[in-house]
């Protein structure tokens, strides 16, 4: 096989990897409660109590400092009494009230538990779960971190550090995302790539990619918002970094975990529809996400983990069950 279809075997192996350890999207309602009701801010309350996780951030205290200060970990656990909330607001919109008496019924529990009782999907980006605990380790404590959870050696992490960072936040994201089943496309995107650096013949370049947020482009038309793209994916196999879909390459992979798909960046600089990895005609999802990030945001995608030409990956790369080259 050429480069193209290796990167791309690798790639496809590594969607069915992230479908596989993290089978629910964040975004998919636990309640399906129909028409949207006359108070927006109702609507907005809902979308998050039928929406995310049943964990939520805990601090763990283990002991104090010097200074009298608390110190521990911040862990996710099951939030009890979101899930009980969680369950009356279901009882409410199954009930049959009629829609203005739920909508009463609602707002009240709406004002009295506040508009932000319901976590949406956390984001695990963090190593430890907290932004201003990982700024505040020291370098040579950083690395020892590194060190241990990516399993390699103190020389591997401090000729390569910054890498090593984007490598452990990664780690951390998808552990994280397969210990819950759940996660969007970052953390999907994380899924993939750890994979990837797992079973990587080494020297090809692998990057984490996200829409650029102020460029309106598709996802701000359909959404009519000023905002811009919000998706996130893996390219693998690409030449270098850029900041255009076009200038990826003619072995770049777009390694889409959210979406399921991995196809060649090349091949759909073009609106076009073509088959997937099962030789079937891409689902309209795929073919609009593939435009998206092709088309519409060609030339406004940005660098969100940047893990260089990592080496080899420590597990022996499994014999695929994939032959045919359906781009």
């Amino acid at each position: 096989m050429g480069v193209l279809e290796d990167n791309l075997r690798l790639g496809l192996e590594a969607v069915k990897y992230a479908k596989q350890q993290v089978r629910r999207s964040a975004n998919q309602t636990y309640i399906k409660y129909g028409a949207s009701f006359s108070n927006q801010k109702l609507n907005e309350w809902l979308l998050k109590a039928t929406r995310g996780g049943e964990y939520s951030m805990e601090f763990k205290k283990t002991g104090e400092n010097e200074e009298g200060e608390d110190i521990g970990r911040w862990e996710w656990t099951k939030d009890v009494l979101m899930c009980e909330r969680r369950q009356e607001v279901e009882n409410i919109l199954l009930s049959s009230d009629a829609d203005g008496v739920k909508e009463e019924k609602l707002i009240r529990k709406m004002n009295s538990w506040g508009k932000n009782c319901f976590v949406q999907w956390g984001k695990f980006e963090a190593p430890d779960g907290d932004d201003s605990r990982w700024d505040s380790f020291s370098l040579d404590e950083k690395n020892r971190k590194m060190t241990k959870r990516l399993g390699k050696s103190k020389q591997e992490v401090e000729l390569n550090h910054d890498a090593m960072v984007d490598q452990y936040i990664t780690q951390f994201t998808a552990d994280d995302a397969k210990k819950f089943g759940t996660g969007n496309c970052d953390e999907k995107a994380h899924v993939a790539a750890t994979y990837i650096l797992n079973r990587t013949p080494g020297g090809k370049r692998l990057t984490i990619y996200q829409l650029d947020p102020k460029h309106k482009g598709v996802t701000g038309f359909l959404q009519g918002k000023d905002g811009g793209g919000d998706h996130v994916f893996a390219v693998y196999g690409h030449d270098n970094v850029t900041t255009n879909i076009g200038s990826l390459g003619a072995s770049a992979i777009i390694v889409d975990g959210w979406m399921n798909d991995a196809y060649p960046a090349q091949h759909y600089l073009a609106l076009k529809h073509g088959l997937n990895y099962d030789n079937a005609r891409i689902n309209i999802k795929q073919h609009t996400t593939r435009s998206m990030v092709c088309c519409s945001y060609r030339s406004h995608v940005k660098v969100y983990r940047d893990y260089g030409t990592p080496a080899a990956g420590p597990a022996s790369l499994p014999q695929s069950m994939i032959t045919r080259r359906n781009f």
